[in-house]
């Protein structure tokens, strides 16, 4: 559990205290009609927080899920704006994409660019 959940945490224990409070009124009442009805009551309260705590567990487990994929996501921004921790300039430069792509390189950059269009220039390169 974390406090990045968006609040659910607080919602799970909202339901869960709700459960037990309204349970608790119902077990008094039973346990003065008749024993048995009490008894009946509680079998049958197990298996329904059961079921509760199994959609919470079910929940933090989602939303680790959601999280390790972010934590990932936001690594692999890491590794491409710093390669091997350092600037990029410093690890990816010409010679990186030469290396690559061979010397056509430089030929396929300048046939891809479009001079009287303003702004950034995005190439793929196969």
């Amino acid at each position: 559990k974390n406090k990045y959940s968006g609040g659910i945490d607080k919602i799970i224990e909202k339901f869960k205290n709700t459960l037990e409070i309204a349970g608790n009124d119902m077990s008094l009442d039973l346990k003065k009609i008749d024993p048995e009805l009490f008894a009946i009551y509680n079998k049958s309260i197990k298996p329904i927080n059961d079921a509760v705590e199994k959609i919470e567990n079910r929940v933090w487990r989602k939303i680790e899920m959601n999280e390790q994929i972010i934590v990932r996501q936001i690594s692999k921004l890491f590794n491409n704006l710093l390669p091997e921790e350092d600037f990029q300039e410093r690890k990816l430069n010409i010679y990186y994409f030469l290396n690559k792509y061979g010397e056509d390189f430089l030929k396929i950059l300048y046939q891809s660019l479009i001079i009287d269009k303003p702004g950034h220039n995005i190439f793929c390169v196969k």
